[in-house]
């Protein structure tokens, strides 16, 4: 079990943004709140987030390198399938429809990639708790949301589209 040195306090201090005040906290805050005291209590590193099923949000937690191989999985994911596809060493479903090999890739894609992206949501929270612990340690201040931090964001959202929307006009236009 990872050890984790800081303090709900300084846990607190850290993830707060502007609209807790010392009364009530955000649903986001009092979220990771609850869940740094479950992980004090039990050292359960499991828990349930729902920002944790996209690679954004990690990266609205300024987790970049986390979404950054969240995302390089899914494409090593989708090669990985497309490769034993391509070489027909893969016969775990036998599909009849036809010619359904396409059906067959998108299948195994598709509960390889909910597999993942459940693995993340899975475990966002405890990736996050050993993120500011180590932003902290470093003695690192808490981020506050800037014009960078608002690209960043975007990119990981446009970047993706960009290549989709570039590689569904290459094949349209030149690989049929």
């Amino acid at each position: 079990m990872k050890n984790i040195s800081i303090t709900r306090e300084e846990f607190l201090n850290y993830i707060s943004t502007k609209s807790d005040t010392e009364d009530k906290t955000s649903k986001n805050t009092q979220h990771y709140l609850d869940y740094f005291d479950k992980f004090q209590k039990t050292g359960k590193k499991s828990s349930w987030n729902w920002a944790g099923i996209l690679p954004i949000g990690f990266a609205y937690r300024g987790m970049y390198l986390n979404s950054i191989i969240f995302y390089q999985i899914s494409d090593i994911l989708g090669r990985a399938v497309d490769y034993l596809e391509a070489s027909e060493k893969l016969k775990l479903f036998n599909l009849e429809v036809g010619d359904s090999s396409d059906i067959k890739q998108l299948f195994i894609y598709l509960i390889c990639a909910i597999v993942l992206h459940a693995i993340f949501a899975r475990y966002m929270d405890y990736m996050y708790l050993i993120f500011v612990d180590k932003k902290i340690k470093k003695g690192s201040k808490p981020r506050k949301p800037s014009i960078l931090h608002i690209i960043a964001v975007l990119a990981i959202i446009i970047v993706p589209l960009a290549l989709l929307i570039g590689c569904l006009y290459l094949y349209d236009n030149f690989l049929q």
